[in-house]
């Protein structure tokens, strides 16, 4: 049954990363025109994620509440020190820190206001698409057993490297850097693993989406554009990253409902797709259609002859 107690909660927990990473990003970034507020979310667990790592892996930090929680207070503590240590000299520092919290706020609420919408609109849409959509785990083969395994293997490790869930009594020998990310929300948040399993794909999505805006409207700022054009060329932005990079699907959708002339299909060179059934319906609902969207690219031998097609993964 959907419930929005968890999707509420995961999202009051990047809110407090990014909160946190605020002043530590404003100093960072101090150099464009928005201070780097689109980049706090993913700023903060990112910050967090890396210490409890390090704290993990040197046996300091134990991979728990405490230790993410030490984490979290260790990265409020450094984005306090430079957010106090920008006061000129001579003036208190929590004075100066509050006017320049006040003055930021009243030129820059807008486009706060727009990041902050931004985020929420594609972190409630995603959850949705992740909530319905079907076959989001196949029945064999795919690699969300294996992901939901790791991240499991992380929730259960007091230290790093985790315990690998697949070879009792050794350590993961794979990238698992953003398991560690996706298990410090779910645990902070305390939502069920295989709940915060979802919401980190939806998370994943909003992040992108925030901070391609963030990297459009800066950099129209930057070149002298108005806040309106900044704003505007932002969600453009946003929407090529996170809704355009790949139009695969909607290849597929328009050949099955019959709305491509074939001339079209076979200039596309698309592998497997002039062969597929027309179902006459968008979704073409059969076989892995999907997956060639990672298989685009071909090629031919000398002599004409397909050769093996190169894996081409995309964001």
């Amino acid at each position: 049954m959907f419930s929005l107690v968890p999707v509420f909660t995961w999202w009051l927990t990047i809110q407090l990363f990014g909160l946190a990473a605020l002043p530590l990003t404003g100093w960072v970034f101090r150099w464009l025109p928005d201070r780097g507020y689109a980049f706090s979310k993913a700023v903060g667990l990112l910050v967090v994620s890396y210490l409890l790592w390090l704290g993990a892996s040197a046996g300091i930090l134990i991979n728990d509440l405490g230790g993410i929680t030490f984490a979290l207070l260790l990265l409020a503590g450094l984005s306090a020190w430079a957010g106090l240590s920008r006061a000129p000299a001579g003036e208190n520092p929590l004075r100066y820190a509050r006017e320049q919290i006040i003055t930021f706020w009243r030129c820059e609420r807008r486009h706060i206001l727009m990041v902050e919408a931004l985020f929420l609109l594609a972190f409630a849409g995603w959850v949705v698409v992740r909530a319905y959509a079907p076959d989001k785990i196949m029945q064999f083969y795919g690699e969300k057993y294996m992901e939901i395994a790791f991240l499991n293997g992380v929730l259960n490790s007091p230290r790093f490297p985790p315990l690998d869930p697949w070879l009792s009594g050794f350590g993961i020998s794979y990238y698992y850097f953003g398991y560690v990310m996706m298990a410090v929300v779910t645990r902070l948040s305390g939502v069920l693993p295989e709940v915060g399993f979802d919401l980190y794909d939806a998370l994943t999505f909003a992040l992108a989406a925030a901070c391609a805006y963030g990297v459009v409207s800066n950099l129209v700022r930057l070149a002298g554009g108005s806040r309106r054009a900044a704003g505007g060329t932002g969600l453009l932005g946003a929407l090529f990253v996170v809704g355009l990079g790949n139009l695969e699907g909607l290849v597929h959708g328009l050949n099955s409902a019959r709305l491509l002339p074939e001339e079209f299909i076979r200039w596309l060179a698309i592998p497997g797709l002039a062969s597929e059934a027309q179902s006459g319906s968008f979704y073409p609902g059969h076989g892995w259609w999907w997956w060639t969207a990672s298989r685009v690219l071909n090629d031919v031998n000398l002599n004409g002859q397909p050769v093996l097609e190169p894996i081409t993964e995309f964001p």
